[in-house]
């Protein structure tokens, strides 16, 4: 007597894309998290009064569920960041100040977080065949 077996992989999978994805999510935000970091290396000015303390803070959360799929988020904790992306009076200068890094950053990276997102992915999927 012989017999046939059936082995439904399909959890498997889901578990390997599950992983690929999150660590596609962590690669791709490091990505972002460099390169907003080597922009704020000189400071949102002239460098001159240069703490390193928004380039330090410049962090990633990890991947969390939203109501489309997985996310992740790039940021900092530096709340005058905010003043120099948006703009304000610089009391200082006295006049109206505005160094965006941020959005520049993400869209000069976007590609590259994008290829390292499928290259990390796929990986994580591939592994270990079907």
């Amino acid at each position: 007597m012989s017999s046939v077996e059936f082995t439904d992989k399909r959890l498997r999978f889901y578990s390997r894309y599950k992983s690929g994805r999150e660590a596609g999510l962590i690669a791709a935000a490091q990505i972002l998290v460099n390169v907003v970091a080597r922009k704020l290396r000189g400071g949102y000015t002239s460098g001159t009064f240069v703490t390193g303390n928004v380039m330090a803070s410049v962090t990633k959360s990890q991947p969390y569920p939203d109501g489309e799929g997985m996310s992740i988020n790039v940021g900092t904790n530096v709340r005058y960041a905010l003043f120099w992306e948006l703009g304000h009076h610089n009391i200082f200068t006295r006049k109206y100040e505005r160094v965006p890094i941020w959005q520049p950053a993400a869209e000069e990276c976007g590609p590259d977080c994008a290829a390292a997102f499928t290259r990390v992915a796929n990986r994580h999927i591939e592994a270990g065949g079907l």
